[in-house]
């Protein structure tokens, strides 16, 4: 089964866009057509942003919503920080680290991201970045004409 890590934008996303891509990445991954897999660092990262924009009950959802998806799976810290330091010369923004390592961690096939100047970087040698749109090709779906694939 194709496993694929969750970016902390495709929440976002999620959240702040009406029709999206991020949208039918988490539904695909509900009907269980590829195991999504997110990290603490990622709902860490989610709650701070939610709990600085929106009432605190938003992020409470979002958190029971991340929960309730099929087949989710998570990356623990202690299996994020085994791997602290692999390729920092490739990662060059550190927050981004985190993300990259839990990728690593579980083995994934793709990182689904909408952050561009992540897939910029060096490390895409070593990580399969894709955009919602272009990973829902992969399935046969042809997804949203947006910017950015998002």
């Amino acid at each position: 089964m194709i496993k694929a890590y969750l970016d902390t934008n495709i929440f976002l996303t999620y959240l702040n866009v009406e029709t999206s891509n991020s949208e039918l990445v988490i539904e695909l991954a509900d009907q269980g057509a590829y195991a999504a897999v997110v990290s603490f660092h990622t709902i860490n990262e989610l709650m701070h942003n939610i709990k600085s924009r929106y009432p605190k009950n938003v992020a409470g959802w979002m958190f029971a919503f991340i929960w309730s998806i099929h087949g989710i799976r998570f990356v623990q810290k202690e299996e994020i920080d085994a791997l602290k330091g692999l390729y920092s010369n490739l990662i060059t923004d550190v927050d981004d680290a985190p993300h990259i390592h839990a990728y690593l961690a579980y083995e994934c096939d793709y990182f689904v991201t909408t952050d561009q100047r992540l897939t910029e970087m060096k490390i895409n040698e070593k990580v399969n970045f894709m955009s919602p749109k272009s990973f829902l090709q992969i399935f046969g779906v042809n997804g949203y004409a947006t910017v950015g694939g998002v």
